[in-house]
């Protein structure tokens, strides 16, 4: 078996760091500013709230755009074991965020 494609994975933080979460004042004039950057962070919260595993997985899968074959390969798993540990993530993420909505009276 070939070895898997070596990509630039930047580690995964708990946190977005602040230049990220809280870009210079001239992009905050942009109108839709304040909406995303509230976003982002309830982004984070919901993705803070998962193990690890679930995280890793979903930040690859979605936020990175990996396959599911890159991501068998890279955590070392067959891609029907991460199909099925991916849908388990994202069930869990979707049952974070129903209860975030019923909590905060949120909007999605």
């Amino acid at each position: 078996m070939s070895q898997p494609a070596k990509r630039l994975v930047s580690p995964i933080p708990d946190a977005l760091p602040p230049t990220k979460l809280h870009p210079s004042p001239q992009l905050r004039i942009h109108k839709g500013y304040s909406e995303t950057a509230e976003r982002v962070r309830l982004l984070e919260k919901l993705l803070g709230q998962l193990d690890e595993s679930k995280r890793t997985l979903l930040i690859l899968s979605e936020l990175e755009g990996w396959t599911l074959r890159e991501i068998a390969e890279y955590v070392g798993s067959n891609t029907n074991t991460v199909y099925s540990r991916l849908r388990a993530a994202k069930r869990a993420f979707e049952d974070l965020h129903r209860r975030w909505l019923a909590e905060e009276g949120g909007v999605s």
